[in-house]
């Protein structure tokens, strides 16, 4: 039953819809600006991102208003709304993470390897393996790393 419930995405409670309202007002306000000489900012010119949660909601937001995103070790929002399409959005995952992994994701998917495990730094130090797997820093690192 768990194993349905994660692949089907993560619960949208009030929370998450008081988070995606709040989103959709900063992102139609950020539409309707314009630049310093009075010009309109174009969609094309901004770009949505997020990391776990944030990468939910920013997947959501730019299938919604049609907006380029790029997300990180986000659950897949697919869920949210079946008719929601977004060849714009690039999810990147970690082959294993528990977040990033859940649900389908709208637009595409990148996996990236999984840190590799290290008795010193992940048992000895006490550093959970899950969380620096997760960590948006180590993500980074890596595709540095990989000229990515």
């Amino acid at each position: 039953d768990a194993e349905r419930r994660a692949a089907a995405g993560p619960k949208i409670d009030a929370a998450t819809e008081r988070t995606l309202a709040v989103s959709r007002t900063v992102i139609d306000r950020a539409l309707a600006a314009t630049t310093r000489d009075g010009r309109p900012i174009a969609p094309a010119q901004l770009v949505v991102t997020g990391h776990s949660q944030g990468g939910f909601v920013a997947q959501i937001l730019a299938a919604e208003r049609g907006l380029a995103a790029v997300t990180f070790n986000a659950p897949g929002a697919q869920h949210y709304r079946a008719d929601l399409r977004g060849p714009q959005i690039r999810n990147i995952t970690r082959q294993n993470d528990l977040f990033g992994r859940m649900g389908k994701h709208i637009g595409q998917t990148v996996v990236v390897e999984d840190l590799p495990f290290s008795f010193e730094t992940d048992v000895l130090h006490g550093k959970l393996y899950l969380m620096r797997n997760h960590s948006m820093t180590e993500l980074t690192t890596t595709l540095k790393a990989a000229g990515r």
